[in-house]
Order: structure tokens, then C-alpha cells, then sequence
């Protein structure tokens, strides 16, 4: 998993996760300038692997996740899309949770 990270006193920064699991060469080159805008506005997080990308959605709650490419769509990365269904079923949960309260 490629760390993309700001320094440690931005704790309070969202958290952002890219699935990159079949990214294109040219996807850094031409989305610098954004990436580097969220760097600068959140803990950005990278996964470009199946394993690493499992891993870090069973560890942490990410406020966003964008998936840079299509391979989610791809049978061989199914257990990754269930897992982001997953955490999209339970951000609208806890969202109604505390929209009721």
C-alpha cells in the first residue's frame, strides 16, 4: 500500500481512501494537482494491491474512498467492492442514526 499521508498534527483531517487496484501510468501525472489538494486537506491513504486495500478497510472507517480506475467491476477484486458496500451501508446508517437523534 503506498503511504500518502500529511504529518501526524493533522489527526483531525478527514480521511481519504484511493483504491487504485489497476491504475493507469498515467493517472499520477495527470491528477497531481488534485491529489496533492486532498494531501493537503486529509489523511490520504493508497492502495494499488488487493490485499493492502482489504486490510486497510477492515482498519479504519475512511470519510470518503474514490476508486481511481474500474477494476472493482472486475470478479477478481469482488471481495474489495463488498467490503466498500460495506462501509458505504454502514456510513448511511450511522448518518440516519444521527439525523433521527
Amino acid at each position: 500500500m503506498d503511504s500518502q499521508q500529511p504529518p501526524a498534527e493533522t489527526t483531525s483531517l478527514p480521511r481519504i481512501f484511493l483504491l487504485s487496484l489497476e491504475s493507469e501510468a498515467f493517472f499520477d501525472e495527470m491528477y497531481k494537482d488534485l491529489i496533492d489538494s486532498l494531501l493537503s486537506k486529509a489523511k490520504v491513504q493508497r492502495a494499488t494491491k488487493l490485499d493492502p486495500a482489504l486490510r486497510y478497510l477492515s482498519e479504519y472507517t475512511p470519510d470518503a474512498i474514490f476508486a481511481t480506475d474500474a477494476a472493482l467491476l472486475k470478479t477478481k477484486y469482488a471481495t474489495v467492492l463488498e467490503k466498500v458496500i460495506s462501509e458505504i451501508v454502514q456510513l448511511e446508517s450511522s448518518t440516519s442514526q444521527e439525523c433521527s437523534a
